[in-house]
């Protein structure tokens, strides 16, 4: 895969939250490339980190998380360094949508999902402003990040000082904060801020004359676009006009042009009916008009997909997108999301505790343990050669690979709390193969392949062997008739609704 494009680069991502006055820590210290076009899966029980660590591409932490550290690269702009809801617009749901697991978080129940749909369109479809976004983002971008940078570097100067006073009083228990050591203290730290704010001045008023510059440009350009589209509109109107065209052509003229600004009431509804066909929901031109309720989990859930379509996303997030569905209806959403993919061409990002639905839709997997990835690689790496404990436990908890008669298997214990720090490997509180390094030194991520990477010290070249679980020896074999028999709940339940 070292050839392709990254899509979404993470590096070191750490993600916190305030809980009780105390930080707890949640992701640490994640890095990942995910590739255009592909379908990653982040894979993991519930308390993982998997949906915080995703929430974070769009800003939707909880009002007391906060990222700590590192970077989430998109289109040559920091994700992480975003700080108001007015900087997510041009990317929330425009070029990174997700799907829930209910669908009635993202549908409102009192409206009409024809409704819905349509105003999603024009939300996001006014092109002028889209054309004036991309003219200045560069220039916006390079200011945001000169005065985030100046912020975080008074953020640690604050953290410094905070630190140096707090060692010396423990050093000097009766010390006054009048002493003159706490005062040269503070007068050091003022002096760098001083010095930091001086940094930021020298390159911030070339910054904002850029981005003035480049917005003043933007606005002619705008203005100048559409001013030709209207121009057109009218020579083609008058023409038609002269040579006696009916209203309705006239209508369809002005229709046209306008599809080239902004979207309107009517090319709204034309395009979210046909989106309801493209998710195959039965008679769109008449279910355009039903509420939620007249709706089943499932169609409900081809309806969420249709309105994160809507903005032509470049990543789709599926945040168990199936969990809240039965068995066959699952695997239709599932097939659905694929299909819709290959026409679309956008990079899929599936969060799911199912093994089982990753085998049927990944590239790659990442499986994330205790707020790390403890280790990925592509699926038939994960599941043919796993080499973490938690990745066999959860492959061996998998109820389609047990054995008619045999007793299903699950993991014993609980996922660790965030409350306190995490020692050594996550897992090995709950691990038959925990060894004493385990419970003292965190591992290192250890590389098996080119594609292929776990986070256990049994692959330490001075650990002990030791053979995974029987039961997922032969996962080949297995999981070819698991995915055989899922195909064919697909045509069965086809078959049904034609």
């Amino acid at each position: 895969m070292a050839e392709k494009e990254i899509e979404i680069k993470v590096s070191n991502l750490s993600v916190g939250f305030h809980l009780h006055g105390q930080e707890s820590h949640v992701i640490r210290n994640v890095s990942m490339d995910i590739y255009k076009g592909e379908t990653f899966a982040i894979v993991g029980e519930s308390g993982s980190g998997k949906s915080v660590f995703t929430k974070t591409f769009t800003g939707m932490l909880e009002q007391n998380g906060f990222i700590s550290n590192g970077s989430i690269i998109f289109e040559g702009r920091d994700l992480a360094k975003i700080r108001t809801n007015k900087e997510w617009i041009s990317i929330r749901g425009r070029k990174i949508a997700t799907i829930f697991q209910d669908p009635m978080t993202s549908l409102n129940p009192l409206l009409r999902i024809g409704y819905q749909l349509s105003e999603t369109l024009k939300l996001h479809g006014n092109q002028l402003q889209k054309m004036h976004d991309e003219l200045v983002s560069k220039e916006l971008v390079a200011l945001r990040l000169a005065e985030e940078d100046y912020y975080q570097e008074l953020k640690a100067i604050a953290q410094e000082q905070q630190n140096a006073i707090k060692n010396l009083k423990k050093e000097n228990p009766g010390i006054k904060n009048n002493d003159s050591k706490i005062k040269e203290i503070k007068l050091v730290a003022k002096q760098k801020c001083n010095e930091a704010k001086e940094k930021l001045n020298k390159v911030r008023p070339q910054l904002k004359a850029d981005y003035k510059a480049s917005n003043k440009a933007a606005t002619e350009k705008v203005r100048e676009f559409k001013n030709n589209v209207l121009a057109e509109m009218r020579k083609e109107m008058s023409e038609a006009k002269a040579n006696g065209a009916s209203r309705k052509e006239l209508i369809d003229i002005k229709e046209k042009h306008k599809r080239r600004l902004k979207v309107t009431n009517r090319q709204a509804k034309a395009e979210a009916i046909e989106l309801l066909r493209k998710v195959k929901i039965p008679n769109p031109e008449q279910r355009y008009r039903d509420f939620p309720f007249q709706y089943s989990g499932g169609m409900r859930q081809r309806v969420v997909i249709a309105i994160a379509l809507a903005c032509k996303p470049k990543v789709l997030i599926c945040d168990e997108p199936t969990t809240a569905l039965d068995v066959t209806v699952q695997t239709q959403i599932l097939q659905l999301i694929k299909d819709l993919k290959k026409e679309y061409e956008f990079t899929t990002i599936f969060i799911t505790h199912d093994l089982g639905v990753v085998a049927s839709v990944s590239d790659r997997v990442a499986v994330m343990y205790g707020g790390q990835i403890i280790e990925y690689g592509t699926v038939e790496d994960i599941f043919y050669q796993p080499a973490h404990p938690y990745t066999w436990a959860l492959l061996s908890s998998l109820p389609q690979l047990a054995n008619d008669g045999d007793e299903l298997i699950y993991i014993k214990g609980n996922p660790p709390s965030f409350g306190k720090e995490i020692v050594g490997d996550a897992f090995a509180p709950r691990s038959d193969y925990a060894m004493k390094i385990d419970f003292i030194k965190e591992p290192p991520m250890f590389k098996i392949s080119d594609t292929h990477y776990a986070k256990t010290w049994l692959l330490d070249p001075r650990a002990p062997k030791v053979k995974k679980p029987k039961l997922i020896r032969n996962m080949e074999e297995k999981i070819h008739n698991t995915m055989n028999s899922m195909q064919q709940k697909v045509g069965e339940a086809d078959a049904t609704r034609k």
